[in-house]
């Protein structure tokens, strides 16, 4: 189970993405997907906030990609 406590100033930006994470890390433990021998690949990983998140609930590993426009 995965709790998130936000403070009064949280940007509306910053619910939505953490909203987006939760769903998402509920989703892969719905289906059996979020075990400590998973590696986790996530394209696009800006901040690695997802990525974060995986780790502390799977403790699996982690691939972050991550392409700047140039």
């Amino acid at each position: 189970m995965l709790l998130i406590f936000l403070s009064n100033d949280v940007s509306s930006y910053k619910v939505k993405h953490l909203t987006q994470e939760t769903s998402i890390i509920a989703h892969l433990q719905r289906i059996g997907l979020l075990e400590s021998d998973c590696i986790y690949i996530d394209f696009g990983a800006g901040k690695g906030t997802l990525s974060h998140l995986l780790q502390s609930c799977s403790g699996g590993a982690n691939i972050l990609v991550d392409r700047q426009n140039v």
